[in-house]
């Protein structure tokens, strides 16, 4: 049996219309090609192979014609087509009197199917606009001049254009701004008066300006001046200094005038006294201030205040009563956070049957001081649709109404408010030992003063004023430095038979703080056991004073001779020493002490804070919870002996009686007690129960002051300025009030209350910085219980911390000693009674200052230290903790450096072991000192995380790194890290994340209906990404306008470039029907964008400008109407004639003439005139044919 085989064929392909097929078989696996003829392409497959089947593979292509469509529409313009295909030509035209702006006049069809250029502009002219109080130059008012023009303005004298740094420009129609010349502006500010300021908001015309005199000056002349057309109006005030008159004499008493050298006696030819100048009123020796101000500050020529005071002979103490309300103010800031929707119900979700149209908000105007950002798109188109979050960023000076909140739009309200920023205002600092005023009322701590209000410092007694008195609020910060109040100096006495040491002379003065050193002659000793300190100018507890050697020595038994040959009594068993002997009098006779003075929560003292050594002689407790009288007899306590009396059995000795006038005072008020009937009650109990001499002694203590020697008084949990509560006990010792402050100690039920309080930290001295951990917390925060605070100054060597260098919050209050930075020397202009300040200079090595106030040294670093003293005063020495080695010190022979000024101690290359204590020590014996350690500090090495690049040449201390991301990522977290002292980055190390904007569609491009109008308008969005440099534009269809911006970029912050615009219906109203004419189609009453219209005159009649007109986007038409003008029309011609011009149309007394061809006479007239009445001025020659041989 035989098999056979046959080959596979396939049919004979087909030639496609406007095309053919090439093939050279068409057995099995032959392969045909298809092409086109020019002018077509080819729609399918290229090629087609025959199968095992006997069929082609895939449908057979065709070729269709090229064909590139309607290039699109030129406003103001129009296209002169005849076909689209393949070759086609296509022409641009404008309108008469419109710009042509483009490639080419023309575009041909290519065989990419798209046209070779693209459409060009054609822009509308501009009517020259009319200037008010100006001209325009060139061009006559309502003059049409062309795209692209640029028009200059001069304006009359006195006048100035608004905007005379932008040329105005005609842009297709309209101006880029129409130009105003408004009345001048002034250029310069009002010259101001000498010790005085001017306060212009704005140099407008119109705008008034404001004269203002410094403290203490009074204005003559206007306080007002006005610009006027450039120029401000009037003259120049003067601020004319003034004075203080003589406030009075005080009977048995003197007025004190304070001075930078100390007080003087205040007499009525001293006749210029100066604002802030202060006065003490001061008591004869028996007398006492009552009915009056201890004191007067000189302010704008009057004594604030002016009430003078009363002396009065003492005959009773007076005890002041402590109200409980003064004593417990406080002041807490309490930070408000507010949480929306915590508390919101919740609802049961059923289906919505028809979803309600939630409105949008209104926009929001950005302006130079806020900025809006946008959180979390809403859904819709709107620029601010229902649901959207923003937030507002203020500048500088501006606080939100919102504060670190956002705003989000529901149902066409923002909630809680509209985001708004307004002028900042500022907080009023702390003022050590001093208050601030406000238009004559003191102020409290943290209280809010208006933008431009000003505040002035008033110091307490013993201090006095550094720095400018006054500050103003400017944009929620004070102008100028804080002034501050310092303790005043102290005026060196002149000592008879002694002399100073260290420089120091009669009539110097030293700082608060400062220890003398005296000596005495020959023959003579010190009066005073220890060195006299200088203390809110006072010298305590004594003056410095020298006595004679052979008066102490001059004792026998219990008496001794004074200089006046006076006696004086010695105790017994009690060695004699030169204090008894100056004070003359007995450890049994020291003076009595007058009642104390309260200002403001303040206690002041007279005397030393040292207390060692005082005997307790009795307590009165002050205590406004506790109203109990105590009525115990009491026991004699004197000195350091207490001695029992047992022959009566009541006994009141003069020191019991006045503790026992203590307590009674103490319990009572001081307007329903009377103090002398309580006295008299008191000493006729004396008198019945006590000896003749008792009384004799009582009454004489009783002459000399108030309160025994050795009297304590406890004022318990006393709220002070800076808000903390410590309990004050004050003790009587020798006319003098000496006392210290301890811890509050409450009871355990009020601590368990406040156990887990938060602590405010609340800093208003610069030069402070406190630390948690490694991080520097800002001058105003709340902090959980048991935070713990590292203090330092802002710089070790140039300012010296007082106070608790650590501050743990305990019971919602800060524990230990408010701390203060005080500058040294060169913060005080080199005063010599200063501390040195101590520069760093370094070399080859970094260095840092710690948080605990350390400075930290890298080995192998050269570091200099400058001691800042004056050489002309002598030179300072360096002294060190260690002995590991010597230094080199002297004054400072670098070039660029102060020879005269920085006494230098060099350590090089420095080593671990040069660690240690540097103190400079000036020849007045004031010392700075500087603890450094020396030691590699290395921070841990950075790690690149995706997207990350970390430009980090160094891990040395000091060493700085910086963080970015790549192209279309964004940093999260800090952009830079400084490796700091204690071996640990200032930041953590961010990550990149990838920045993507808002998704504005569900697919690439999409319609977007906006069901807010009637007008159904639609948006066309084209989307081509989402990430940053990606690039959305939009568009409307014929017949609407956009509404924003076409075009819109992802930004790298995540957010799109601008809101998503909207689309409006365009209409323009009918245009102006010209005379003799109309507009041809529907009559209607409004025009859809797009629309073209076109007019016609009536018989007799021609267009003069443009036949069309086109409804733009922006609702104007694309040119004015045309004019309908008499005219003439075609006249026809005759057989065998010819016409000289062919026209629709023929204007006013124009001409046209006939001939006649060859073979033809003429009959009738050659030449033919339009007349007014359009008609010809006859009719038509004929051409007749020629009778000629």
């Amino acid at each position: 049996m035989s098999a056979s085989y046959t080959s596979v064929q396939c049919s004979v392909p087909e030639d496609p219309l406007n095309g053919r097929a090439l093939y050279t078989s068409v057995s099995y696996d032959s392969v045909v090609r298809y092409e086109c003829k020019y002018g077509f392409k080819l729609h399918g497959p290229v090629n087609r192979t025959c199968a095992s089947n006997k069929h082609w593979s895939d449908e057979q292509p065709k070729c269709q014609e090229i064909d590139c469509g309607s290039p699109g529409i030129i406003h103001n313009g129009y296209l002169e087509v005849r076909r689209t295909i393949l070759g086609s030509t296509v022409y641009f035209k404008c309108f008469d009197g419109m710009t042509f702006q483009g490639d080419s006049n023309s575009t041909t069809c290519l065989d990419t199917g798209n046209w070779s250029n693209p459409l060009p502009n054609c822009y509308a002219p501009c009517l020259v606009p009319e200037v008010d109080n100006g001209r325009v130059n060139l061009f006559p008012v309502n003059q049409m001049v062309s795209h692209g023009q640029v028009i200059k303005v001069d304006c009359k004298p006195q006048y100035e254009l608004h905007y005379n740094t932008t040329e105005a420009i005609c842009n297709n129609s309209s101006w880029t701004h129409v130009p105003q010349c408004v009345p001048a502006r002034c250029k310069i500010m009002p010259e101001k008066p000498k010790n005085g300021l001017v306060i212009a908001p704005k140099t407008d015309h119109g705008m008034k300006a404001l004269y203002r005199c410094r403290d203490g000056f009074t204005l003559e002349g206007p306080n007002l001046t006005e610009c006027n057309f450039g120029k401000w109006t009037g003259i120049t005030p003067k601020c004319v200094e003034v004075y203080c008159p003589f406030p009075g004499f005080v009977e048995n008493g003197k007025v004190l005038l304070v001075g930078h050298m100390g007080m003087y006696d205040y007499r009525p030819y001293v006749k210029k006294v100066t604002n802030n100048k202060q006065i003490l009123f001061e008591c004869e020796r028996g007398y006492h201030l009552i009915n009056g101000p201890p004191g007067a500050t000189c302010v704008d020529g009057q004594w604030s205040p002016q009430d003078l005071p009363q002396c009065i002979r003492g005959s009773h103490p007076k005890m002041r009563w402590l109200r409980t309300s003064d004593n417990k103010r406080r002041r807490r800031w309490i930070l408000r956070e507010m949480n929306y929707g915590s508390n919101a119900h919740r609802r049961r979700s059923r289906p919505r049957r028809h979803q309600k149209f939630k409105a949008s908000c209104k926009p929001l105007k950005e302006n130079q001081w806020m900025k809006i950002s946008v959180v979390k798109f809403g859904v819709g188109n709107e620029s601010f649709p229902h649901g959207t979050r923003v937030r507002n960023y203020c500048s500088n000076g501006y606080l939100s109404n919102i504060g670190n909140l956002t705003a989000k739009c529901a149902k066409g309200v923002w909630k809680p408010r509209e985001p708004d920023c307004h002028i900042a205002p500022c907080l009023t600092p702390y003022a050590v030992n001093g208050y601030y005023y406000h238009r004559n009322t003191q102020l409290t701590i943290a209280h809010k003063i208006s933008h431009g209000d000003a505040i002035r410092l008033g110091c307490m007694s013993g201090h006095q004023l550094q720095g400018a008195p006054t500050m103003r609020c400017w944009y929620g910060e004070w102008t100028g430095p804080q002034p501050q109040c310092i303790a005043a100096p102290c005026s060196l006495p002149s000592i008879r038979n002694g002399y100073y040491s260290g420089g120091y002379r009669a009539g110097l003065t030293i700082s608060h703080g400062s220890v003398l050193e005296f000596h005495c002659k020959p023959n003579y000793v010190k009066g005073v056991q220890e060195p006299p300190r200088c203390f809110e100018g006072r010298l305590m507890p004594e003056p410095p004073h020298c006595i004679e050697h052979d008066l102490v020595m001059n004792v026998h038994n219990t008496k001794a001779i004074n200089a006046d040959e006076s006696v004086i009594d010695v105790p017994k068993a009690q060695s004699v020493d030169p204090t008894i002997v100056y004070n003359t009098s007995t450890s049994t006779e020291m003076l009595w002490c007058e009642p104390p003075d309260k200002l403001q929560n303040v206690l002041k003292y007279e005397s030393s804070f040292n207390r060692n050594h005082l005997p307790l002689i009795s307590i009165a407790q002050i205590n406004s919870n506790e109203h109990n009288l105590t009525s115990d007899p009491l026991t004699t306590s004197t000195g350091a002996s207490t001695t029992t009396t047992t022959t009566t059995t009541t006994t009141l000795t003069s020191t019991a009686l006045y503790n026992k006038l203590i307590e009674m005072t103490t319990t009572y008020l001081s307007d329903i007690l009377n103090i002398t009937d309580l006295y008299e009650s008191l000493n006729e109990t004396l008198s019945a129960n006590t000896s003749a001499d008792t009384t004799e002694s009582a009454t004489q203590s009783q002459e000399k002051s108030y309160h025994p020697h050795g009297t304590e008084i406890v004022f318990k949990c006393l709220p002070a300025m800076n808000g903390a509560r410590n309990t004050w006990t004050i003790t009587c010792e020798d006319g003098g009030w000496i006392g210290r402050a301890s811890k509050c100690e409450e009871d355990l039920e009020a601590l368990r209350l406040r156990e887990n309080n938060s602590c405010v930290y609340m800093n208003s001295d610069p030069n402070v910085w406190a630390f948690i951990g490694d991080n520097r917390i800002n001058e105003y925060e709340e902090l959980p219980a048991g935070t713990q605070l590292i203090i330092r100054c802002k710089d070790i060597g140039k300012y010296n911390l007082i106070g608790s260098k650590t501050r743990k919050c305990v019971y919602g209050e800060w524990d230990g000693e408010r701390p203060q930075c005080f500058g040294l020397s060169q913060e005080n202009d080199y005063a010599l009674e200063k501390p040195p300040t101590i520069l760093f200079r370094h070399q080859l090595g970094p260095i840092a200052q710690s948080v605990d106030g350390k400075l930290i040294v890298y080995p192998g670093t050269i570091l200099h230290l400058e001691c800042l003293w004056k050489r002309k005063f002598g030179a300072p020495v360096w002294e060190w903790s260690h002995s590991f080695r010597k230094y080199n010190q002297d004054w400072t022979t670098e070039s660029g450096r102060d020879s005269g000024l920085e006494f230098r101690l060099s350590i090089f290359h420095t080593q671990k072991e040069d660690s240690g204590l540097y103190t400079c020590r000036t020849p007045n014996f004031h010392r700075h000192s500087v603890e450094i350690i020396v030691k590699p500090v290395h921070c841990q090495q950075l790690v690149e995380n995706e997207g990350l690049k970390i430009i980090s040449p160094s891990s040395k201390m000091n060493a700085k790194a910086l963080f970015t991301c790549r192209p279309g990522m964004r940093l999260n977290g800090s952009d830079s890290a400084e490796c700091l002292p204690s071996g640990n980055w200032s930041s953590d190390v961010p990550n990149c994340l990838i920045t993507e904007c808002p998704d504005l569609m569900n697919t690439t491009e999409s319609v977007v209906i906006d069901n807010e109008t009637d007008s159904k308008s639609v948006l066309k969005i084209s989307m081509n990404g989402r990430y940053v440099g990606d690039v959305t534009t939009f568009s409307c269809p014929i017949g609407y306008g956009l509404k924003g911006k076409s075009e819109i970029t992802c930004l790298e912050s995540g957010h799109w470039s601008a809101a998503v615009p909207m689309c409006e219906e365009v209409f323009c109203e009918t245009p102006a029907i010209p005379k003799h004419g109309y507009l041809q189609g529907d009559k209607i009453q409004r025009f859809r964008g797009g629309d073209i219209v076109q007019f016609t005159c009536d018989t007799g009649y021609m267009l003069e400008g443009n036949p069309i007109v086109i409804c733009q986007e922006n609702s104007r038409w694309s040119g004015p109407p045309p004019n309908c003008v008499p005219a003439c029309t075609y006249p026809g011609t005759t057989h065998g004639g010819i016409i000289s011009i062919v026209k629709f149309f023929y204007s006013v007394n124009e001409t046209v003439r006939f001939d006649c061809a060859d073979g033809y006479d003429m009959k009738g007239n050659s030449v033919l005139k339009c007349m007014e009445s359009g008609r010809w001025s006859s009719a038509v020659p004929e051409c007749n044919l020629s009778r000629r041989g």
